[in-house]
């Protein structure tokens, strides 16, 4: 498995790592679990997508974003994209346009962190 989905913060932050190429397979068990993990939490939380070791093409992801149904949650407050490359940035630029919760680009998992805190003050 290439990704990995759990609690930063438990109850308030998220996180999805993700490494390599991800299956279309893969991305439905990660709106799975992030559905999961939404349903059990009464409160809003952030969410930090890892994309960093990750590796997307563009040209696939019009094909991954009708299955990501978490996009749409009112429970998410923020969401918070770790990404070091530019084709990786436009790749989740276009699966998290349009989305609910506010988008915000950060390129490493420090800055993503830092991000967070100062948005829950």
């Amino acid at each position: 498995m290439s990704f990995k989905v759990d609690w930063n913060q438990q109850g308030k932050v998220l996180q999805v790592t993700m490494s390599g190429s991800i299956s279309m397979q893969e991305f439905i068990e990660i709106d799975r679990q992030i559905n999961e993990y939404l349903q059990a939490s009464t409160e809003r939380i952030a969410l930090i997508v890892d994309a960093s070791d990750a590796v997307f093409s563009p040209y696939s992801i019009e094909r991954v974003k009708p299955t990501q149904h978490y996009l749409n949650s009112y429970q998410i407050s923020q969401l918070v994209v770790v990404s070091k490359t530019k084709l990786n940035r436009l790749a989740i630029l276009l699966l998290f346009n349009l989305c609910r919760p506010k988008l915000q680009f950060c390129n490493d998992p420090d800055q993503a962190q830092r991000f967070i805190s100062m948005a829950r003050a």
